[in-house]
């Protein structure tokens, strides 16, 4: 590892500890409904409900998995300490992350992640929402595309692999967007058989993980159709089709103004 990449990690990891003061000390400062559903249906998925039939949500299961694994892990008697316990998950989550990209692209993303940690609080970033865990990962995404060579080892294609389900599984929102860079993605490594193996295995282990809260029906009804025919039509005036264009191009024409 050259000195450069060292120093520029040995940055990171200044910086995510002067950060980590900060969360610490607004550990308990903000508050969003979201949170609550996830560390509640985490806990019923935990005890072993089924997600979408006995417990209903219309949001994407990773946050619920992951919520029940955290419960799982640390015994707590009390809800504060639930709720530090998933926010310090997500302490740890940012920290990694950061190191993580600092370590792979260098300057361009410590530059990028020092930003985000910077204002991580006053975007409700510390909380245990889908919103605050896609940050990164969704990031590594965009870097590789443009900073990564063509290119992959095996141990980054099933990273790359993995980021994208955990993605998919976690906020719908996104998914106009994970197409858009699963096509940039394929169309840069067009040929290799072996990443297009791994996305594809990946994909399907991770239906078979699903299926062990819920049924493929209960899913697509709740956290797809549901979304679709009733709290879509709430929050846009237009159709879902459109609100999907609008939401690429409107940010185009503000630019351009």
């Amino acid at each position: 590892m050259s000195f450069s990449r060292t120093f520029t990690i040995g940055l990171a990891l200044v910086i995510s500890l002067v950060t980590l003061s900060s969360y610490r000390s607004h550990i308990f400062a903000l508050h969003f409904v979201d949170e609550d559903d996830n560390i509640v249906i985490g806990n019923y998925v935990r005890e072993g409900k089924k997600l979408y039939s006995e417990v209903f949500s219309q949001h994407q299961p990773s946050m619920f998995v992951i919520s029940g694994s955290v419960q799982n892990t640390f015994s707590v008697d009390n809800i504060l300490m639930v709720i530090k316990r998933h926010r310090e998950f997500m302490i740890a989550w940012s920290i990694l992350w950061f190191l993580i990209l600092t370590a792979r692209f260098g300057w361009p993303l410590l530059l990028t992640g020092t930003v985000i940690e910077l204002v991580r609080i006053t975007l409700l970033g510390n909380l245990f929402l889908a919103e605050s865990l896609v940050v990164y990962p969704l990031l590594y995404l965009v870097a590789h595309l443009f900073l990564a060579p063509s290119h992959v080892r095996l141990a980054e294609k099933l990273f790359l692999a993995s980021i994208f389900w955990l993605l998919w599984f976690s906020l719908t929102p996104l998914w106009p967007v994970l197409m858009v860079i699963s096509f940039l993605m394929g169309y840069k490594v067009f040929g290799d058989k072996q990443f297009l193996y791994i996305f594809l295995i990946l994909g399907f282990i991770s239906l078979i993980a699903l299926m062990q809260i819920t049924t493929i029906y209960d899913y697509l009804y709740n956290a797809l159709y549901i979304n679709y025919k009733y709290y879509i039509p709430l929050t846009t005036p237009v159709g879902f089709f459109e609100s999907i264009v609008k939401a690429h191009t409107d940010s185009l024409a503000w630019r351009n103004r």
